[in-house]
């Protein structure tokens, strides 16, 4: 990168950077300079050697090279300057309620500054270890692929039912019930009820809604009672459950120390709140309205 393109990028960073960093800056120049040497004034602002170093250590690190690259310090001093003069201008073109809405944001920016501080000094989870990894996994193995796959038997007609059709099949219910083969049901004796027979695994995908939600209640070797959907019977048989094993441990046990070191932090966030309430006082003033 040439000195050219490497003033343009500085610059361009710098007048960036400044609309995240402006509200630090307003509250550091209400404190005495004399500590830190004054390299330019924008009318009755002033621009200190402390903020040119502040944005090297925001751009380019505490450690860079950067910070004793004088022609560096240049770029970043000029564009501190137009930065000011922006603000400065804008101090005279903006509304009061615009101004006051600034100002506003400024003080939650800078509370948030010492929320975060506080919350790196007090809020300290507590670590993950290999056995919270390991009971989160067991305890919900179907968020890791595990699950139950029901293979189930259907005696189903796709019409509609007249009354002395609807009786019959009502009537030869318990036949069916107590009947093991319910393909030879369907395609002999009771083949005048003009039911077909369908085997398959489950997939709620698969079925009108009425029909999963009684499938999900059978446990193996339960026949439902029969069920019309739209007018078109259904009987509906589990005949066989298979667990699907879960992903194994070693391979999801990144995600969940991920997942638990949030809810640890989580955790210990709500607890330092809870501490440090106990150290103010708080009145909530009734509303108004």
């Amino acid at each position: 990168m040439n000195a050219l393109s490497q003033s343009i990028t500085i610059l361009l960073g710098s007048i960036l950077l400044l609309s995240s960093c402006n509200h630090a800056e307003e509250k550091k120049h209400d404190l005495p300079v004399e500590h830190s040497a004054i390299l330019a004034q924008v009318n009755n602002e002033v621009i200190t050697d402390e903020d040119v170093q502040f944005f090297i250590n925001k751009t380019f690190g505490s450690n860079s090279v950067a910070i004793r690259n004088q022609q560096i310090k240049k770029n970043i001093l000029a564009s501190l300057v137009a930065s000011k003069a922006m603000k400065i201008a804008m101090q005279g073109e903006l509304s009061q309620d615009k101004i006051n809405d600034i100002k506003i944001k400024t003080q939650h920016y800078e509370e948030e500054l010492f929320i975060k501080e506080y919350l790196e000094q007090y809020a300290i989870p507590e670590p993950v270890t290999s056995s919270m990894i390991s009971s989160y996994y067991q305890e919900h193995l179907e968020q890791f692929g595990q699950v139950k796959v029901k293979t189930v038997e259907i005696l189903q007609r796709k019409s509609k039912l007249n009354e002395n059709e609807r009786d019959a099949i009502l009537t030869s219910l318990a036949t069916i019930n107590a009947t093991d083969n319910w393909q030879y049901f369907a395609e002999n004796k009771g083949k005048h009820l003009r039911l077909s027979y369908v085997k398959t695994k489950f997939s709620p995908g698969l079925f009108d809604k009425e029909v999963a939600e009684v499938i999900e209640t059978l446990n193996k070797d339960e026949n439902s009672k029969i069920i019309f959907v739209q007018g078109q019977p259904y009987i509906i048989r589990v005949i066989a459950i298979q667990t699907l094993p879960a992903k194994s441990l070693s391979s999801v046990s990144t995600a969940i120390r991920k997942k638990l070191a949030a809810l640890q932090l989580k955790k210990a966030v709500k607890e330092s709140s809870k501490q440090v309430l106990q150290q103010v006082n708080v009145v909530y003033m009734e509303s108004n309205g």
